[in-house]
């Protein structure tokens, strides 16, 4: 008697089913994990700029004829005239000054903007000022202060962030893993070049005295 034996192998529709589900379901926690991550990135952002901005309030200038001191709460900052080389004065689309970017010869800059009556600001520098120092001045291209452009900021953020969102819902999840190596490979980047360049503490004021400073105050 023969005996019939029945072979009964795993089903290649069913191995497709399984790797389109656990595809989706990388995509759901890598989509949760990218929500979560931006939801805390704006939280930490508000706090930073409502910080930011409370330290910027605090700031002041006081101009005598040899400098310019740059106060900050309970740290201060002085910028000789001697060492200013050169003035780069940004102004809005209305002619008001947006910002002047101060250059000193050992090449740092100072930047100074917010101030309540610029165009004196302004006038007490130059005047204090080597007549041999560059001046430039540039209007900005577009009105940053109009309401439509935070408008139009705005849609084009999150038009971007959805564009991004449907080339991930594209990607498996080896093309998942290497866009996550290169999201931190750019964080990485942006975090040195921060810590290098400093643009927060060159905007609102060094945190300590410099020597040159001491120097001077003791003379």
């Amino acid at each position: 008697m023969v005996t019939t034996v029945s072979e009964y192998g795993v089903s290649l529709k069913e191995i497709v089913r399984r790797k389109k589900a656990f595809t989706a379901l990388v995509m759901s926690i890598w989509f949760g994990l990218v929500i979560f991550a931006f939801s805390i990135f704006l939280f930490i952002s508000r706090i930073l700029t409502i910080k930011a901005l409370n330290d910027f309030s605090h700031i002041r200038f006081l101009i005598n004829d040899e400098k310019i001191k740059r106060v900050v709460k309970k740290s201060e900052e002085i910028i000789l005239f001697r060492d200013i080389v050169k003035l780069k004065i940004k102004r809005t689309t209305k002619g008001y000054i947006r910002e002047i970017k101060i250059g000193l010869k050992e090449g740092n800059d100072i930047f100074v903007n917010g101030l309540n009556d610029f165009e004196k600001f302004k006038e007490k520098v130059i005047n204090h000022c080597s007549k041999s120092i560059i001046i430039k001045e540039m209007n900005e291209l577009i009105d940053f202060d109009h309401p439509f452009f935070y408008i139009f900021f705005g849609f084009a953020v999150s038009s971007i962030s959805t564009a991004f969102i449907r080339l991930m819902a594209g990607l498996n999840a080896s093309n998942l893993q290497i866009l996550y190596l290169i999201v931190l490979l750019y964080n990485l980047i942006i975090s040195i070049f921060i810590i290098l360049t400093k643009p927060v503490s060159r905007r609102f004021g060094q945190k300590k005295q410099s020597a040159d400073y001491m120097l001077t105050e003791n003379q």
